[in-house]
C-alpha cells in the first residue's frame, strides 16, 4: 500500500500528476537515449552564446536521467520527499530548457512549469485541501492559459493560417494513424484542404485553451484534457513528451477540486 500522509487527495494528485510528468519526460527514449549518451559526446555543439556549463554533454545526459530518481517518492510518499523530486524536476528541466542539445525542444519547456507547479503542491502537503485546491488550480490555468496563448500566437502567419505550414510538416514524413490512413486515401489537393481545416481547428482549439483562467466552471479541468488528447491524435503520439505533464496537472485540478476537497475545512 502507498502511504498517504497529509492531505490524501492532494497526496494522490501529485502522484498522479508525478507519473504523467515522467511518462512525458521519458515517452521519447528511444530516441533521447542514444542521443544523449552517444550523439552528444560524439559530435559535441558549440556556440559562443552558450556557457560552457550550458554545452557539456555530460550535464544533458544526467539531468535527463536523473528524474528517475523520483520513482520511490512516488511510491511512499512524504512531504521532504515530494519536495525534494519536484525541486530536483524543476531544475533538471530549467538546465535542459537552455541547453544547447536541448533547448529547441518543447519538453523541457512544459515539464519546467507543471515541476513547479508540483513543487508548490508538494510544499503545502500537509495544508487543507481546500485551500491548496484554491490557489494551486488558478495557478495551474494561468499556466495552461499563458502557455497556449504563445503556441496560437505563434501559428498567426500565412503560412499556418493557409494550411501550408501543416501539409510540409505532418504529411511527408507521418507515417502514424490517422496521418497514414489519410495519406493513401486522399490526393495531395484534398490533403491540402484538409491541411486548411486541421490548422484552424488547432488554432481554434488553442486559443480556446488560452481563455481557460477566465472560464468558471471546475469543468475546464477535464475539458482540457480531452482536447490535448484531440491534439496528440491530429499530430502524432510524440507530442505526448510536451503534453503529457499539462494532461496531468489539469486532471490534478479536476480531482483536487472536488467537491469533496472543497466541502473539507
Amino acid at each position: 500500500m502507498w502511504s498517504m500522509g497529509g492531505g490524501s487527495r492532494t497526496v494522490k494528485v501529485l502522484q498522479g500528476v508525478m507519473l504523467c510528468w515522467l511518462l512525458g519526460w521519458y515517452i521519447k527514449c528511444y530516441f533521447f537515449l542514444p542521443y544523449f549518451l552517444e550523439v552528444t559526446f560524439r559530435v559535441p555543439v558549440h556556440h559562443r552564446l552558450f556557457p560552457a556549463f550550458f554545452e557539456n554533454p555530460l550535464v544533458s545526459t544526467i539531468c535527463y536521467l536523473l528524474p528517475l530518481i523520483s520513482v520511490p517518492a512516488i511510491l511512499r510518499p512524504g512531504r521532504r520527499r515530494m519536495i525534494f523530486t519536484t525541486a530536483l524536476m524543476a531544475v533538471c528541466s530549467f538546465i535542459l530548457m537552455g541547453h544547447i542539445n536541448t533547448y529547441n525542444d518543447a519538453t523541457f519547456v512544459t515539464s519546467f512549469w507543471v515541476a513547479l507547479w508540483m513543487l508548490f503542491v508538494a510544499w503545502r502537503y500537509d495544508v487543507a485541501e481546500r485551500e491548496t485546491a484554491e490557489q494551486a488550480c488558478p495557478i495551474a490555468s494561468w499556466m495552461m492559459g499563458v502557455i497556449f496563448l504563445a503556441g496560437a500566437v505563434g501559428k498567426l502567419t500565412p503560412e499556418y493560417l493557409s494550411g501550408e505550414a501543416f501539409f510540409r510538416i505532418f504529411w511527408p514524413d507521418n507515417v502514424t494513424w490517422p496521418h497514414s490512413w489519410l495519406l493513401a486515401t486522399y490526393s495531395k489537393s484534398q490533403l491540402a484542404t484538409i491541411s486548411f481545416y486541421m490548422s484552424r481547428m488547432i488554432i481554434g482549439m488553442e486559443l480556446f485553451l488560452a481563455g481557460i483562467p477566465f472560464y468558471g466552471s471546475r469543468h475546464k479541468y477535464w475539458v482540457a484534457p480531452v482536447i490535448l488528447v484531440c491534439f496528440t491524435i491530429t499530430n502524432t503520439w510524440a507530442i505526448l513528451s510536451v503534453l503529457s505533464c499539462l494532461i496531468g496537472m489539469m486532471l490534478g485540478c479536476w480531482f483536487l477540486s472536488g467537491r469533496k476537497a472543497t466541502a473539507d475545512a
